[in-house]
């Protein structure tokens, strides 16, 4: 009997070995830099078996320990490789790692907890809102909220045409019963500078927004600017393998020019 497996469509596959997000992937296809046992990939419906060996640019692709990091991102920082206008990134902060995907994002403005991974498809997976995965940010406002705000967050604000989804807000009290100088808001999906723009709409200024936590993982006493590799939870490691199982059901072995030598 065979031991060898299908592995899923190369997209999924260099994004779990850390090349990239699976567009990502998709440009270096067309770019044609992307050979299975010496032959050129030329579509992402590419079905890679576990006995394939997968070389982007000539360098084989190996599989990888999934890693996870709490990275602490000061304001003033972009996130993301390299810009243009030269204002200071998190690479500049990054784990010394040939590949690191960010689990979402926060503007240049905002702070806070910044999960950063190897793995391409554990990132989609802590952030697409069906696998229910909090992020909780402290949010401080130049004017409290008012109780029909309130509501109206935790209904969904409707801005034009866009509808955002409900968001849990509330405020926490310290030990002697006095309210914290910022409400704590909870998303399962955060969209672009959502906070800030639903804040504008109801005419607040945001003057601070600080993510605390994401899904099981908390920033607690992690400094401004600092790293820190993660342990993964189980029960979390079981979802993500459940998520990667029903993900990848690819339909037959294609995409392959089977007369392209690896240059």
């Amino acid at each position: 009997m065979s031991n060898i497996s299908s592995l899923g469509r190369i997209g999924k596959v260099l994004s779990h070995r850390g090349v990239g997000s699976r567009r990502y992937a998709e440009k270096i296809i067309s770019q044609k830099r992307v050979y299975v046992n010496k032959q050129l990939v030329t579509h992402p419906s590419f079905v890679v078996l576990s006995s394939d060996v997968v070389e982007v640019d000539s360098t084989p692709v190996l599989p990888q320990k999934l890693c996870l990091w709490r990275y602490h991102k000061p304001r003033g920082v972009l996130t993301t490789h390299h810009d243009p206008q030269g204002r200071p990134t998190i690479c500049e902060h990054l784990p010394q790692h040939t590949h690191i995907v960010t689990v979402g994002r926060l503007d240049y403005d905002s702070q806070g907890l910044l999960l950063l991974t190897n793995n391409g498809s554990f990132a989609r997976f802590l952030e697409i809102p069906q696998e229910h995965v909090q992020r909780i940010y402290h949010v401080y406002l130049s004017k409290p909220l008012k109780p029909l705000q309130r509501k109206l967050l935790k209904k969904g604000v409707r801005i034009g045409s866009f509808q955002y989804k409900p968001i849990d807000v509330w405020q926490e009290t310290n030990s002697k019963g006095q309210k914290m100088p910022y409400f704590v808001m909870g998303l399962f999906e955060g969209k672009n500078r959502e906070i800030r723009r639903i804040m504008n709409f109801f005419g607040i200024t945001v003057q601070q927004l600080i993510r605390v936590s994401y899904g099981p993982f908390s920033l607690c006493h992690l400094t401004s600017g600092s790293t820190q590799k993660t342990p993964i939870p189980s029960f979390l490691m079981e979802k993500f393998f459940k998520f990667s199982c029903t993900t990848s059901r690819p339909p037959q072995r294609s995409g392959l020019q089977k007369t392209a030598p690896c240059p």
